[in-house]
């Protein structure tokens, strides 16, 4: 008999097309199986696949599924489809008399199964067993044995089922077995089980998602439309004919030679992590390239991900990979969300099928994004974590990860080296030491350096500049700043001053600009920080670019956001104090081909009033700085007379990381819930204490998935991502989105979305209440994102939300 329930329903021209729970389920399952294949996981995701919407098989969803395809009123999510394959792994896979196994097993398919709509904690901060809340539930509010019954007579059988479980538990006891081999440590253990629950979740909203969408879109994703094998063979052999037309005719074309040649000899080894530890200017982009093309033929990884530190240098970043891949359609870029998900039902948006998947042989995103991915709440972002699964990840200047989630990091690395046969390249030129931390380190493979450098070759090629400590006791005010910027500009033909803040930074460019008018200047002033949408930084730095080459007088006042990876080099940097890898990667903005034939100066300074209470990881690291720097001046000769040297470099980290353990600082606190995110994704142990005396909690998983992504954020606030009028494109993309093509034509509208990204700016969760307050923005309960008013974004700092913002009327 033919399955008759449906799991989606559409009209196309009043003609009810319907897709069977059936049909939905099989798909999913072979899906889920497939993103699964690599890592030896395939059985696991079949069998969830299968069971996720085993709720469906009831007349009740069938009701409601007709009615909000129909376009009725309908409380999204209000008939629950999630817990029904909950309760049947549980009465099936988890009694007493099961082994642990079978158990854990039955357990982190479970959870995949309740979770595809949500996350949910196995015990909560009020120690409440998320797995009982939904095995207990009533049978008879859920339909669950109309559903089973169903189930079985339509999709399935017992005997299929016990088939597919005994195979996903060999996966879990070879999981198991090499798991033991390399940690010892219990919370280590857990952690681990933890983020391959989220792996298999992953799969399963993968699945889900992709088969829903085929449905809707009447088309079919080619998921194997590329074989990459093949493409790695020619992308690489293309790269080593444009590598070849390079000259060796210079020390630091010499050394980027060198150390090409010595990342493309270092793919052959295996699988594993390992770091490329050379100076800014050491051209690493291309030889990491060269790397991950030579190490995915050898290894057949399915793919390439660059994650860069900040989003202003990957349009850069990604030129350069353009250029040399020469094939637009290989490369994603994915940097901002546009799209607002809603997590708070048990069903699936229609908005949510317009967000990125990693679904292309090379990825190119920013550490916020790759961060999200493995940490936030959002399926949108859960959904992507299958994709690092056999691939090479390039993390450049990974210094930028904030310190407070070292362990999480570390410890999720681990993972998709050690269980996901995933690569991974560290890159910076000052190489954080993860390996050396007491609990949880990195675990690099041997040898982990892909190239070493003699101090011969470090002076003769990457010895640009020279540190000038002309810090103050008392600090500099905005004013003092300014003006002593002023007096070196009138020697000095290009100045870049970085700030902490954005607001100092605006300060200091508005106090210039008087400054400017005030003693008839000719310098050019520029200001870039992320206030400015992606479009407008780009616009900026290509003018700078410019005002360089010809040599003309310039001062650019910024944000860190030019530090890491920008390619441009400035005669005069000076930095207000912050970490030694801030100072690093501004020294590498200054003289950086030694092009000025000279020595250059990199002023350290101390801006008094740069307010860093919000920004507690910048606050320690310019404490440990003031602390390192004070030891430095005192003994020169031990740091080898350079702030920068290796052993300098080892020095601050030593203090830093010994200093932020003591304080568990590297666990990541939440002071609301009273615990720390690397404990509630390991042993969650100060949840678990809270469970009542009266319960006798008889599960592996303990993970408080859901609170530890609902307090993640990259920053130390939530952001929103909003759209803004930046220049004629901005302002048409911000009206078509409002257009009544945009609201009946779904792919118009997903093309619209993905034209916006270089147009969006981040605002912190207060920014956007404020921005509400005023008026400043458009957001509709109809529209998946929010858009900034044109009377609100200043044409040279961007989004301005003071009273006395120049604003771009014009345009």
């Amino acid at each position: 008999m033919a399955d008759k329930f449906p799991a989606h329903i559409k009209y196309i021209e009043n003609k009810k097309i319907v897709q069977t729970v059936f049909e939905h389920s099989h798909n999913t399952a072979k899906y889920a199986s497939e993103a699964l294949k690599s890592c030896c996981f395939e059985n696991t995701g079949y069998l969830a696949g299968l069971l996720h919407d085993m709720g469906k098989y009831t007349e009740e969803y069938s009701r409601y599924i007709e009615k909000a395809a129909k376009g009725e009123n309908v409380i999204r999510g209000s008939v629950n489809h999630t817990f029904a394959g909950v309760i049947y792994m549980f009465e099936n896979y988890h009694n007493d008399t099961d082994s642990p196994f079978i158990k854990i097993t039955c357990e982190i398919i479970a959870y995949a199964i309740g979770a595809h709509h949500g996350l949910f904690d196995c015990i909560d901060e009020n120690g409440k067993d998320g797995f009982n809340h939904r095995v207990s539930k009533d049978k008879k509010e859920l339909s669950y044995e109309e559903a089973l019954t169903n189930f079985m007579k339509y999709c399935s059988n017992e005997k299929e089922l016990n088939d597919w479980f005994e195979r996903a538990k060999k996966e879990i006891e070879l999981f198991h077995s090499k798991l033991k081999v390399i940690y010892k440590n219990k919370a280590e253990a857990n952690y681990t089980y933890g983020i391959l629950s989220k792996l298999i979740l992953s799969a399963l909203i993968e699945a889900d998602r992709r088969d829903t969408l085929e449905f809707y879109s009447g088309s079919l994703i080619d998921s194997c439309k590329f074989e990459t094998h093949a493409i790695w063979k020619d992308k690489l052999a293309h790269l080593e004919k444009e590598l070849a037309k390079f000259t060796a005719d210079t020390d630091i074309n010499i050394a980027r030679k060198y150390i090409s040649d010595r990342c493309k000899e270092f793919s052959d080894n295996p699988t594993g992590i390992y770091k490329l530890n050379v100076p800014t200017g050491g051209g690493k982009t291309l030889s990491t390239l060269r790397y991950a093309l030579a190490h995915s033929e050898k290894y057949n990884k399915r793919r390439i991900f660059f994650v860069i530190p900040l989003l202003s240098v990957i349009e850069q970043n990604a030129r350069v990979i353009r250029d040399y891949i020469n094939d637009d359609n290989l490369i994603l870029e994915h940097h901002s969300n546009v799209v607002i998900d809603d997590e708070n039902t048990d069903e699936l948006s229609k908005y949510e099928l317009l967000t990125d998947t990693w679904n292309s042989p090379i990825i190119i995103t920013t550490l916020v994004q790759f961060l999200y991915t493995l940490f936030d709440k959002k399926s949108s972002s859960i959904r992507r974590i299958q994709a690092l699964t056999n691939s090479v990840i390039i993390i450049d200047e990974i210094q930028s990860l904030p310190l407070r989630m070292t362990y999480l990091m570390n410890m999720t690395l681990n993972f998709l080296a050690k269980f996901c046969n995933t690569t991974i390249i560290l890159s910076s030129a000052t190489q954080p030491s993860f390996e050396k931390i007491e609990y949880y380190p990195l675990r690099f493979n041997n040898p982990p350096d892909m190239v070493r450098l003699s101090d011969e070759v470090m002076q003769k090629a990457f010895k640009r500049t020279k540190i000038i400590n002309s810090c103050r006791l008392s600090g500099y005010s905005v004013d003092d700043l300014a003006k002593y910027t002023y007096d070196i500009s009138t020697t000095t033909s290009s100045i870049l001053v970085i700030c902490n803040t954005k607001k100092a930074a605006k300060s200091l460019y508005e106090q210039l600009a008087l400054l400017k008018m005030e003693t008839l200047s000719d310098y050019t002033l520029y200001h870039l920080s992320t206030s400015m949408c992606m479009e407008h930084r780009k616009t900026v730095l290509r003018d700078i670019k410019n005002d360089l080459a010809k040599n003309n007088h310039i001062i650019c006042v910024s944000t860190q956001l030019v530090e890491a990876g920008i390619d441009f080099s400035f005669e005069c940097v000076l930095r207000s104090i912050a970490g030694l890898d801030n100072l690093a990667q501004a020294a590498g903005r200054c003289n950086r081909n030694g092009e000025f034939d000279k020595i250059c100066n990199v002023y350290l300074v101390n801006l008094k009033d740069e307010n860093l209470s919000h920004l507690s990881e910048i606050k320690n690291a310019k404490e440990i700085m003031e602390e390192f720097i004070y030891k430095y001046e005192n003994n020169r000769s031990m740091y080898g007379n350079d702030v920068l040297s290796n052993f300098s470099i080892e020095a601050y980290y030593k203090i830093l990381f010994s200093r932020l353990e003591d304080k568990d600082a590297l666990k990541y606190q939440v002071k609301e819930v009273n615990s720390n995110l690397f404990d509630m994704l390991s042993e969650n142990l100060d949840f678990y204490n809270r469970l009542p005396d009266s319960v006798e909690y008889d599960k592996s998983l303990k993970q408080a998935f859901k609170t530890a992504a609902d307090n993640f954020t990259v920053f130390d606030n939530n952001t929103t991502d909003i759209i803004v009028p930046y220049n004629k494109t901005g302002k048409e993309i911000i009206s078509e989105l409002y257009s009544e093509k945009a609201k009946y034509d779904f792919i118009y509208l997903k093309k619209l979305i993905s034209e916006a990204k270089p147009y969006t700016v981040s605002v912190f969760d207060y920014q956007l209440r404020k921005l509400v307050d005023i008026g400043a923005v458009t957001c509709l309960p109809d529209k998946p994102f929010i858009t900034l008013n044109s009377d609100f974004y200043n044409k040279n700092t961007g989004l301005d939300m003071e009273e006395t913002a120049v604003f771009d009327r014009k345009e």
